[in-house]
């Protein structure tokens, strides 16, 4: 070592030394601020739920739940009892199940929701406990599957779709759509047409077990008027 370096390592010494004390005392002065205590636990000791509050402001307190493993399962910021804050959850694997925003208790600003795989699951937005603006759902495989547009009153309009394969089916509220979902606590997929974000015409839904069509029904500006079950 040169006497540059010598120099130097004795000059940066001090100050590393200084920096290393600093945040150490910030730790442990945020750690004695801080009050955790255990509300119940699962049979192997490990706790379950949690609750951390602050020395100084008894309103704000963050609260834990975890999995039998110890892995977190949520973490919420709540003041005076209700949501405030930051609402976070995971899945078994560690990965982030969703996120949220929550303001006196209500859902407001941006919501995000992940497949168990790390992929996108939704993106959207909410204002007092209401859905607002375009909300994104996305396939597993990453590939959006869907804009919806809400206009304050929580019915969604579909404004674009796409299958799986990333074919638009609709396009700016208008189109032909086939896609699955459920009826009667039956899969099925169902076909119909979309005509400026609304259901028209007849729709019709099959068995995806079978391929046997089992209902029909007519649709006049997004409202049902006729139900023919097959």
């Amino acid at each position: 070592m040169d006497g540059t370096a010598i120099s130097n390592y004795i000059c940066n010494k001090p100050m590393k030394l200084f920096i290393s004390v600093s945040i150490l005392l910030f730790t442990l002065c945020s750690c004695k601020n801080e009050r955790r205590k255990v509300l119940e636990t699962w049979e192997n000791g490990n706790p379950k739920l949690e609750r951390t509050s602050f020395q100084g402001d008894n309103s704000k307190f963050v609260e834990r739940r975890f999995y039998r493993n110890g892995l977190i399962e949520y973490e919420i910021n709540f003041k005076d009892s209700l949501k405030d804050g930051n609402a976070v959850y995971f899945y078994k694997n560690e990965k982030k199940k969703s996120q949220e925003n929550y303001s006196n208790g209500k859902l407001n600003g941006d919501v995000i929701e992940y497949f168990e795989n790390g992929t996108l699951k939704v993106t959207g937005k909410f204002e007092n406990n209401e859905p607002v603006g375009i909300t994104k759902r996305f396939y597993e495989n990453g590939k959006i599957e869907k804009e919806v547009f809400y206009k304050g009153n929580k019915i969604p309009y579909l404004v674009n779709y796409w299958d799986t394969l990333g074919n638009q089916q609709i396009k700016n509220g208008s189109g032909k759509i086939m896609q699955r979902t459920t009826l009667n606590n039956i899969a099925v997929r169902e076909e119909g047409f979309y005509i400026d974000t609304m259901r028209v015409g007849t729709w019709k839904y099959y068995d995806l077990r079978t391929g046997k069509l089992i209902q029909e029904c007519d649709f006049e500006n997004n409202r049902p008027t006729t139900v023919r079950n097959m």
